[in-house]
């Protein structure tokens, strides 16, 4: 494994799904959707991950920081600040112009729409 790699898992607990980002090796992500009144398979999932970050998101995420007890570091993340770092994350790879303000929008259970400017969401 690369000295500059880290296993990471980030979580994104909404009202129906779990929306998982698994990163165990180098390469791309793997993406898992589970139903959130599944716990325990959300659980098993990341008991998988347990030698990375992990980073939660989302209504339930508070839930899993109580429930989930790991040896790895634990970061809860505001959900809209995570939406808006993932927006600039993909948008670097496209010719998109990061400095201009933006408007993201996420439509599931629940809609938002939130202006991203700079650093600010």
């Amino acid at each position: 494994m690369s000295q500059n790699f880290h296993p990471a898992c980030g979580v994104d607990m909404g009202a129906t799904l779990a929306k998982v980002a698994l990163r165990l090796e180098p390469g791309p992500p793997e993406f898992r959707l589970l139903p959130v009144e599944d716990l325990e398979s959300v659980l098993r999932v990341l008991d998988g991950a347990q030698r990375g970050t992990l980073g939660l998101t989302g209504g339930g995420g508070a839930e899993l920081v109580n429930r989930f007890a790991r040896s790895s570091s634990v970061l809860k993340v505001n959900e809209f600040a995570a939406w808006g770092s993932g927006a600039r994350a993909l948008l670097r790879h496209s010719a998109a112009d990061l400095e201009a303000p933006f408007l993201l929008v996420s439509v599931g259970t629940g809609t938002s729409a939130m202006l991203v400017d700079g650093m600010s969401v």
